[in-house]
């Protein structure tokens, strides 16, 4: 790569390029780009460009115009002058729709329409595709269909749907740029919305994971007055209070109290992940803004993007019924896009980073466009009522047209290019992680240029919109600035003269799919994956990347094919801090505090005044010994107090009060299942012994004040804290995070624990250490550590702060031992450390002996005793631990193991109000089994074959698993959407109990259920069989053979997607659920407002799928 190319080096730079040029066949690959206006490093500039055209690279940039003779004969050069030459655009925010929807876009027109508007990279949203990239299986199917279809760079964004958590981490490790979720009706099945609750769980998943979470920011808050609709977790829009082809009447059914409501509701959760990127997608409420910035101000990672539509469009110019102005969120009035360009030209720091497109077609007839504004070039509607924008699919159609569009606006606004290049080329490629390669004209970067004519201008008809569909507002609009030519790593792909440079399809040299693992990228290759770290170092050691490639995770069997990990054998060995759950300190009566106003519980001893004595306060043992207990550990009836001498400014008396010689307990272990999440290589089970636990004094909180000034806060000193210590017994990284993870849940079942990892109430330190396998005369192997002999040297990593910071740094310190190792050095025993984030662990300071902290016997303090009386009670009263009560709900219930955890684990007693949940359905189920209609089937449930009627449901293991689904998803979402703590007595058991036996035995749909339950929670005291007659939610039951000829006609207007489920067969089927469901929802819209239930409709539906019946008079019985 050539360096960086000034005006002194010109003349150096062009003899090089001449000496390598012997003859024409010797001419390097390389063309230069010219123009007396660049922008360049986010200002314009004259510039000349070279790019290599093999990689496709900029290999140098001159601030001026050099001329054609200034390079070898026969180079590519083209002087632009006085267009502008611009980055390509990154367009961070399309849908492209394919597979599954090829008729609303794909990649082919999509990507044209792209280079059109000089956009050189597009990130493709995870919806609207069938099936939605929501899985790995997904993605591959995605990118198998973007195969030989594009014209630009394209990446794709991972979906959150619930009950997807598990596939967040491989879709990260598959590449994706991102995570998108809705917490309202995203308009297709298959893409359902998010509760608060599930986005709780991503964010604990994906809190230290490179990547950024996304969201569609609408919900609607708690309203009286609503009409039905398909929103998840919420209640339905507001109630239109006028004709629904006025844009107004939509409008208002949408307000900015939506998405101010939700993106309240992300702030409040926004703890879980404080290093995750957070972003709201297609902002359009200028009264977010104050949010945001308080939230930016406070710390919060939060930005948010807006789109060209609403800094084009204004409500007040949309005509009723036109329908093409359609969006969700809304297009607002203009003294709202006034505010919004005001927030982005603010000179300090703006909430909104980028504009996007949120291209999202559909096919003309969905837009049910009036024919007197469709004109003759699109098809008339046929499927409702001309321009009701209630029922018209959402969606601006303008990829492509983003620039002008922007250059247009800003006009009167005086906004510069280098501003457009700042929004929509530079800040959307840092936000999709490619700002090393794309979004600036820079020496290394990708040789993408958009040659723009500032000054031309150019109308929006059929001949300048290359999507697919040309239904979008902007039609029949003038707009100035016109994208001459478009080019991509350095090959010109489209001009506005000629078109497309290569007319048929385009080879895989214009293909680049964007698609790495920790913001990497391949090209023209969705198979192989390259870690961006290796980008930035070209120069390191192949087997050091190939191994932290292979250890990145720590959860693939593929580790046992690294020969480097074949060769060595890691062993780990824990230490884990957790705050004991009391209600005074270890050694004096002031009381515990873990957010209270510092120094506002500090006694004379915390304090270390001359005089004061270790009072220690016997309360605080009975936590310890239960967790004692609960890893199974020999507690010792006595045990004695000792003295850790050091100085530093959090320890005020000099030393730690711990267990060091007589530690409380001693000999436990704890059992670790494939379920826990431990490697593969560890089989179904593994045992890692618990050399001992020790109790000791927590020290002050430190409190950096830029730039050198620490604060301290007391409160903490002498808080009690339980060590547990570990046998050095675990071998691979995902198991010693997944023993924290399990000794924390048992921690916490047993009530001794304050709270874990995530709010700082547990800490752990890993030792870490290598030795040669299969080697009797080991030299680097003679260490031994708890009793466990023939060990390499070990190093300890403090205070590590989260399961995945547990798993990384492991990986980190095995690699970095190995490579020593290697070479011939020497492990030193050392304390190292670890930042989230990072790729490697970093020196703290030499390992200290145990001379060091002169241990010895706390004078002032007398031994432990305890007595067996008091063991016996602990154990008889102990909690069950959380294996056997997942093993218990299971059996009992019929749920996952999967929700089982998830039970415990939440707070409040939601196990407890389970089973009382579960015993009062089944008793009215029992009761009224006379009462079931036996014809209706349940909504909630899509296995038809149950037992159907009251009498049986009443047994079946169905009540328990739709019980803990509404518990955990239903009830939980609405918790979680009001930031408040979940107590029985808001939905008490038997009136929830009440609503699940109307949903079981069919006399609501599930649908319903939802409208129910959400008029519960906010305080409706009437009976639940009164509001199912006063809001007339009872089911009127679907005859079979109605929904027969729903199916049918459903299976006729989509014959193409039919065939394609069929074609899957039976191997294929799992992977044609999506469609299946597809088809199911066009049921449910299809037949009368709350009558087709999908579970019903789907086994139909797959009935006439097998055996290939479109048609027939639907003569059936029920």
């Amino acid at each position: 790569m050539a360096p960086h190319a000034t005006e002194s080096n010109v003349a150096a730079v062009s003899s090089r390029l001449a000496n390598e040029a012997q003859s024409p066949d010797q001419i390097p690959p390389i063309t230069v780009l010219a123009s007396s206006r660049a922008v360049v490093a986010g200002r314009i500039t004259e510039a000349t460009i070279v790019i290599s055209t093999v990689p496709g690279k900029i290999t140098s940039v001159f601030h001026s115009v050099l001329p054609a003779s200034d390079f070898p004969s026969g180079t590519s050069y083209v002087d632009h002058s006085p267009h502008i030459l611009l980055p390509g655009l990154v367009d961070a925010h399309v849908h492209l729709n394919e597979p599954g929807r090829t008729e609303w876009e794909g990649f082919w027109t999509g990507t044209r329409a792209a280079a059109f508007g000089g956009v050189t990279t597009v990130i493709d949203m995870p919806l609207n595709a069938i099936p939605p990239t929501t899985t790995v299986d997904g993605l591959r199917e995605k990118v198998g269909a973007a195969r030989g279809q594009c014209w630009v760079d394209v990446g794709f964004y991972g979906g959150i749907v619930p009950g997807n958590v598990e596939e967040l981490k491989p879709l990260v490790r598959a590449g994706v740029r991102g995570f998108k979720g809705f917490l309202i009706d995203s308009g297709v099945d298959e893409f359902p919305a998010v509760s608060s609750q599930d986005v709780e769980l991503v964010l604990a998943e994906l809190a230290d994971e490179p990547t950024t979470l996304m969201f569609h920011a609408e919900m609607i808050p708690p309203i009286a007055s609503s009409v039905g609709d398909n929103v998840q977790h919420s209640l339905p829009p507001l109630q239109p209070t006028g004709p629904l082809t006025s844009y107004q009447t939509f409008l208002d059914s949408r307000p900015s109290s939506f998405e101010t409501y939700a993106i309240a509701e992300i702030l409040s959760l926004a703890h879980v992940a404080p290093n995750l990127p957070l972003h709201i997608v297609h902002l359009s409420a200028v009264e977010a803004i104050a949010q945001l910035r308080e939230a930016r101000t406070n710390g919060v990672r939060i930005t948010a993007e807006t789109c060209f539509h609403y800094l084009s469009l204004a409500a007040e110019t949309i005509k009723d019924g036109d329908t093409r102005h359609k969006c969700c969120p809304p297009i607002r009035t203009q003294s709202n896009q006034d505010g919004l360009w005001d927030e982005m030209t603010r000179e300090d720091d703006s909430v909104i980073k980028t504009v996007v497109s949120d291209h999202s077609p559909c096919t003309p007839n969905l837009k049910l466009l009036p024919a007197h504004l469709a004109g003759a070039t699109q098809p008339s509607n046929t499927d409702g009522e001309d321009g009701d924008f209630f029922a018209a699919w959402g969606g601006i159609s303008s990829v492509g047209l983003g620039l002008s569009i922007l250059w247009t606006e800003g006009q009167e606004r005086q906004i510069s290019i280098e501003d457009v290049v700042k929004w929509c080329c530079t800040n959307t490629a840092k936000q999709v992680g490619l700002d090393h390669r794309k979004g600036d004209i820079a020496v290394g970067f990708d040789g993408d240029i958009a040659v723009f004519d500032d000054e031309a201008t150019f109308v929006v008809e059929p001949s300048t919109m290359l999507f697919r569909n040309k239904c979008s507002p902007y039609e029949n609009k003038t707009l100035k600035g016109v994208v001459r030519e478009t080019w991509l790593r350095g090959k010109k792909i489209h001009t506005r003269e000629c078109g497309f440079v290569e007319k048929g399809q385009p080879s895989e040299e214009h293909i680049g799919i964007v698609f790495g693992v920790s913001r990497g990228v391949v090209q023209n290759s969705a198979d192989t994956v390259i870690p961006f770290r290796k980008q930035l170092k070209d120069e390191a050691k192949a087997r050091k990347l190939a191994a932290k490639a292979e250890g990145s995770g720590g959860k693939t069997s593929k580790k046992s094919k690294n020969p480097r990990l074949e060769k060595w054998e890691l062993t780990v060995g824990i230490e884990i801090h957790a705050e004991l759950n009391t209600a005074r300190k270890l050694f004096s009566r002031a009381t515990t505090s873990i957010s209270d106003e510092p120094n506002t519980h500090v006694a004379l001893f915390d304090a270390a005044f001359p005089g004061a004595q270790a009072q220690f306060q016997k309360a605080t043992l009975l936590p310890a010994l239960r967790a004692a207990i609960a890893l199974a550990c020999q507690v010792q009836k006595r045990s004695s107090w000792d003295r850790k001498h050091y100085f530093y400014q959090d320890q005020p008396n000099g030393y730690q009060i711990t267990q060091y010689y007589e530690p409380f307990a001693r000999d436990g272990s704890i059992t670790l299942y494939d379920h826990d999440g431990i490697d593969p290589a560890d089989g179904r089970s593994i045992t890692v012994g618990i050399k001992q636990i020790q109790m000791e004094q927590d020290t002050a909180k430190t409190i950096l004040q830029p730039p050198s000034t620490y604060l301290l806060d007391f409160n903490r000193v002498s808080h009690p804290l339980i060590e547990i210590i570990t046998l050095p017994q675990i071998h691979h990284p995902a198991t010693a995070a997944a023993c924290v993870r399990k000794i924390q849940s048992i921690l916490k079942a047993v009530d001794a624990v304050t709270t874990g990892m995530e709010l700082g109430g547990l800490r752990a330190d890993v030792n870490v250490s290598v030795r040669e396998r299969h080697q009797t005369r080991n030299p680097a192997a003679t260490h031994s550590y708890s009793g466990v002999t023939g060990l390499g040297q070990r190093t300890e990593i403090k205070n590590l702060s989260s399961f995945k910071s547990i798993e990384d740094a492991i990986v980190a310190e095995r690699d970095r031992q190995i490579d020593v190792l290697e070479a011939g050095g020497a492990i030193e025993g050392e304390t190292r450390g670890w930042t989230i984030g990072s790729t490697a662990t970093t020196r703290l300071r030499g390992k200290e002996g145990e001379v060091d902290y002169r241990y010895m016997p706390d004078p002032d303090l007398g031994a432990v005793l305890v007595g067996d009386d008091l063991l016996h009670h602990l154990r008889d009263t102990l909690p069950a631990l959380p294996d056997d009560t997942a093993a218990r709900l299971v059996a009992d219930y019929g749920i996952t193991l999967k929700d089982a955890k998830t039970l415990i684990s939440l707070q409040g007693d939601r196990v407890e109000y389970l089973a009382e949940v579960v015993e009062r359905t089944r008793a009215e189920l029992a009761a009224t089994a006379a009462a079931v209609d036996t014809t209706t089937t349940n909504d909630n449930n899509n296995d038809n074959n149950d037992n159907n009627n009251s009498d049986d449901l009443a047994s079946s293991p169905k009540v328990g698993r739709t019980a803990a689904n509404w518990i955990l998803h239903e009830l939980g979402g609405l918790y979680a959407s009001t930031s408040t703590p979940f107590t029985p007595q808001r939905v008490p058991a038997l009136t929830l109990a009440s609503l699940l036996a109307h949903l079981l035995t069919g006399r609501i749909t599930g649908r319903a259920a939802k409208a129910l339950l959400a008029a519960l929670f906010a305080g409706d005291a009437r009976p639940v069989a009164q509001i199912v007659a006063d809001e007339k939610l009872a089911l009127r039951p679907t005859s079979r053979a109605e929904y027969v000829t729903l199916a049918r006609a459903v299976m006729v207007q989509n014959a193409e997607m039919v065939r394609q489920v069929r074609d899957a067969g039976a191997e294929g089927r799992a992977r044609a659920r999506g469609k299946v469901m597809w088809l199911v929802g066009q049921m449910v819209r299809g037949g009368e407002e709350g009558r087709v239930e999908a579970g019903r409709a789907r086994e139909v539906l797959e009935e006439l799928l097998l055996r290939g019946d479109e048609g027939g008079d639907g003569s059936e019985s029920q």
